[in-house]
């Protein structure tokens, strides 16, 4: 019955991406950015991929971290999206996933197959007071949240700097080809309270080359890419094939990058 079930849920996706339907839900999630050396940031991109400072000591990155909901098919999931915006390809400005956490086999799967999406297989726990991830055994995020969910931010520059940030297409890598795509979430018109991260513990090998570290996120009203919650904020990712894509040859990256981001587990 579950093998059924499974390979029922692969030929819905088929069908859907050859009729050119987007893949969209609903996510509940904590976002905040983090400083992150570029020389780390850097050795996270796809070869011809570029920061658009890369002089600069650090480079923005964004975590969103939370639960999918109404997804396209699938049941509700908790996903951790690792986000560097500013990226610069062909005089082109975008944001790069270079990894996602996920605590279900499906939407990973499906994500990478149909989507590009380098996603992986991890524990997630996600309650009101802390999110924290795991995998193999060992932690690799822990943070300890406080939310005012009755408290909505106040949307000035600093939470427009976030939104510009998010607001920019997306790059992916698929079948060793760089492909851009928009990444529609609505921030500008849902539900979005007051939250900050009073702990943020990322431990070794959360990503590549990032040692562990351990910090907190104020607000976003206090602080510029500080911390908010976004409650089901509607979004959706075209289907690839109607994307621009802006790369036919094929994509080369360094063993590390192979080994630690796009390898399929």
């Amino acid at each position: 019955m579950k093998n059924s079930a499974t390979f029922l849920f692969f030929t819905i996706i088929a069908g859907t991406c050859h009729e050119g339907y987007s893949l969209e839900g609903k996510f509940s999630a904590t976002v905040f950015g983090l400083d992150i050396e570029s020389r780390v940031v850097a050795s996270w991109l796809p070869a011809g991929v570029g920061l658009n400072s890369p002089n600069a000591p650090t480079h923005k990155v964004i975590l969103m971290l939370g639960t999918q909901r109404d997804v396209s098919f699938l049941r509700t999931y908790n996903e951790v999206i690792v986000v560097v915006p500013d990226v610069t390809y062909q005089g082109r400005t975008y944001m790069f996933f270079p990894k996602l956490y996920l605590d279900r086999v499906a939407p990973i799967v499906g994500g990478r197959l149909f989507f590009g999406f380098p996603k992986e297989k991890a524990w997630i726990q996600h309650c009101a007071e802390r999110f924290q991830i795991c995998k193999n055994g060992k932690q690799l995020l822990n943070a300890t949240l406080s939310h005012n969910l009755d408290q909505p931010i106040d949307r000035g520059q600093n939470y427009a700097e976030m939104i510009r940030m998010l607001s920019q297409p997306m790059l992916l890598v698929q079948r060793q080809r760089i492909v851009c795509s928009s990444f529609n979430m609505q921030l500008d018109k849902e539900c979005i309270t007051k939250v900050t991260v009073e702990k943020l513990a990322i431990q070794d090998g959360f990503m590549p080359c990032l040692s562990g570290f351990c910090t907190s996120v104020s607000g976003i009203d206090a602080m510029e890419s500080g911390a908010f919650y976004i409650h089901d904020a509607f979004w959706n990712v075209p289907r690839r094939a109607r994307n621009v894509r802006i790369a036919a040859a094929s994509v080369t990256m360094s063993s590390m990058q192979s080994t630690h981001l796009f390898r399929r587990k």
